[in-house]
This record gives C-alpha cells, sequence and structure tokens, in this order.
C-alpha cells in the first residue's frame, strides 16, 4: 500500500474521533489542503507524526483547529523533506 493511501486512512480516522480540528482540511490529489493552502503528504507516513516522538500532537488533536493541523503537518512535511535531502547529500560525499 502506497503512503499516500496510508496517509487518507490517518486523517479519516483523526477526522471521526477530531472531526472539529480537521473540518475544512480536504484532500486533493496527493496535498492536504487548507484554504488556498496546500501540503504534499505523499512522502511521509503521518503515523511518524501522530506515533512518534510528538505525542503532544496527538494528545492536543481535540484542542486544535483545522489551521494549527495544518502547520503541523506543513512543518512536519518539511523536516522530513529535508532530512530526506540531507541523506541524499551525504551519501553522494561519501
Amino acid at each position: 500500500m502506497a503512503i499516500i493511501d496510508d496517509n487518507r486512512k490517518i486523517l479519516a480516522n483523526l477526522y471521526e474521533s477530531f472531526p472539529e480540528s480537521l473540518n475544512g482540511l480536504n484532500l486533493d490529489g496527493n496535498n492536504l489542503v487548507n484554504g488556498t493552502e496546500q501540503v504534499d503528504i505523499s512522502d511521509f507516513n503521518l503515523n511518524d507524526l501522530i506515533y512518534g516522538e510528538n505525542q503532544a500532537f496527538v494528545s492536543s488533536l481535540g484542542e486544535l483547529k483545522p489551521e494549527d493541523v495544518f502547520k503541523i503537518i506543513r512543518v512536519h512535511a518539511l523536516l522530513m523533506n529535508s532530512k530526506k535531502k540531507n541523506m541524499k547529500k551525504m551519501e553522494r560525499m561519501n
């Protein structure tokens, strides 16, 4: 199963549990969309964000606004993409 398929299921499950925190966030292809902003969520697994080191995210989901959830996911996506680029750079140097 592709990462994006996993992420779609994860977001659907989160929406069932926290509809007020994800209301207004939409999926368009590989992108999570909030109004005019979008972020590609196909290159990392949302489980890493939800169940990884940052337990504060999942424990506060009921209190977060959709804009906050989007920003957290966007920052996580940027971090994961940066890590991948750095790993590739390190591999080329070796």
